[in-house]
């Protein structure tokens, strides 16, 4: 592809012949793998149909590789009358064409098999897409940068016939590294991320594989689960209390694993389009936000990582619903001083202003404590007299009234001349911080009980996400609905 015109159809480099191979082999696996395990537990059932299976898995083979020589084959991009264009497929050709001034994301990943054979996918989204626009499954990395730089630049507008594919000096780009994260540092984020997410997954998917193949199982191990099971029906508190301490370690140890696969390595750079994160491990994935496209920031805390003096940032552009959390930044924690002065860089006239705030009415949390907390306690009794089961939902409705009324204590929205910050949570806090004239539309919603209590809901429409404000004064929602749709009319700020 190098020293070749964008102008003209490119075809992918000779490595991704590979890659649409492994693709297709992965779809198959994907497809057969709960025969693969049936095969594994029960081989010597089989014996008599080895031959069968392994002329089926040579066919696998073989159909992969005639499928990604096609694929390769008919496979081509360029850049033409504005647009990037993508041709593909040989019984059904499809091609795909996105306007260069519609490209909201152009994102760079690499997973285990892209590493070991040297090459990098390249994702295009725009706003309203549910999922990735176009890719490119294997470019040299050299070259999908340079490709990224001329999509996200609109280099199109002068592109002439003989540009081509060129190394660029790094000292004339701008990229200034603002922070990054060491393994110590990602291991004391993981202590302060919600460490009980990987022992629970892991809970999951071992009784989900049980529940598939129970009758498979229970016949291989049947003399290690009766033993599990009169271990468990026979239990101490001490035998308890040493599975529930095993639990937490293996829990925290699953928590550090999967924050550095996934943060492995992380970076984030301004570069002369925005800002640029790079990160992971086994998969990984570089993202550029434009500035302008910036649509919300936030930054949250909880306890612990305050005592570590950790924030996490999670930074939106546009996209839809479906692949918000894909064009997102997220930085899984930094240095409260150092989130400030990202925040203060994205925004930088947002801390001088001056803010009015508001809070939800008391009314929303009375509410919602009667539907979780009351209506329960009322109900279940009346199907379930057991001791323990009152005695557990008296302690779940404590927990839960307490964070409830810490969620409602938290919810504040704070509103300047030209930004809002909503701030919400109950153990952990999260603030999140738009400019009014990004907001596409604002909704008043009030109901007739509503209206007789001077309250109201408002939601607000990004082109990142939905937010709600709900239960306020009906005052303060007339007010900010009434200045946003001013402030949406009066700017003509381009950031699309």
């Amino acid at each position: 592809m190098k020293n070749k015109s964008l102008s003209s159809p490119n075809k992918l480099p000779i490595e991704g012949l590979a890659i649409i191979f492994f693709k297709a082999i992965y779809k198959w696996g994907r497809a057969i793998w709960p025969f693969i395990v049936i095969y594994i537990f029960k081989s010597s059932q089989y014996q008599a149909y080895k031959t069968h299976i392994y002329i089926g898995i040579g066919l696998i083979l073989l159909l992969s590789l005639i499928h990604a020589i096609l694929a390769y084959k008919h496979f081509n991009f360029q850049i033409k009358d504005g647009e990037f264009i993508v041709n593909s497929g040989y019984i059904n050709k499809e091609k795909k064409s996105i306007p260069l001034d519609r490209i909201q994301t152009v994102n760079i990943k690499q997973n285990i098999v892209q590493q070991i054979i040297g090459v990098v996918q390249l994702e295009v989204d725009t706003a309203g897409s549910k999922k990735k626009e176009l890719s490119l499954p294997a470019l040299r990395k050299e070259h999908a940068k340079e490709l990224e730089n001329i999509l996200l630049s609109k280099k199109d507008e002068t592109l002439v016939e003989d540009e081509t594919f060129q190394e660029k000096s790094t000292d004339k780009e701008k990229n200034n590294t603002l922070f990054s994260l060491s393994i110590s540092e990602l291991a004391k984020i993981a202590i302060s991320d919600n460490i009980f997410k990987g022992g629970l997954l892991a809970l999951s998917f071992t009784y989900g594989i049980y529940q598939q193949y129970n009758e498979i199982i229970n016949e291989r191990f049947a003399n290690e689960i009766d033993n599990i099971q009169n271990t468990a029906n026979t239990a101490s508190w001490q035998l308890i209390l040493f599975a529930v301490g095993v639990f937490i370690v293996f829990s925290i140890i699953l928590s550090v694993i999967r924050i550095i696969l996934i943060n492995f390595e992380l970076k984030l750079s301004q570069t002369s389009q925005g800002y640029k994160l790079e990160k992971g491990l086994f998969n990984k994935r570089s993202v550029i936000i434009p500035l302008s496209k910036i649509q919300t920031y936030t930054w949250t805390t909880n306890p612990i990582r305050k005592i570590f003096n950790i924030a996490t940032i999670t930074i939106k552009q546009a996209s839809s619903d479906n692949v918000e959390e894909r064009n997102a930044v997220h930085i899984p924690g930094c240095q409260a001083s150092t989130e400030e002065n990202i925040r203060k860089e994205i925004f930088n006239d947002s801390s001088t202003q001056e803010y009015d705030s508001h809070k939800t009415q008391a009314y929303y949390f009375m509410r919602s404590w009667a539907i979780i907390v009351l209506l329960p306690t009322i109900i279940i009794p009346f199907f379930v007299s057991s001791y323990n089961i009152i005695a557990g939902l008296i302690t779940w409705n404590i927990v839960i009234s307490v964070m409830l009324y810490m969620g409602f204590k938290k919810r504040k929205y704070r509103i300047s001349k030209d930004y809002m910050i909503i701030q919400k949570g109950s153990i952990s806090t999260s603030n999140k911080i738009l400019p009014i004239f990004k907001i596409q539309a604002i909704r008043f919603k009030q109901s007739i009980f509503m209206k007789r209590k001077g309250r109201a809901n408002l939601v607000i429409y990004t082109a990142s996400e939905r937010i709600a404000i709900p239960f306020v004064s009906e005052q303060f929602a007339l007010e900010t609905y009434n200045y946003i749709l001013y402030k949406i009319e009066k700017k003509n700020l381009i950031w699309m």
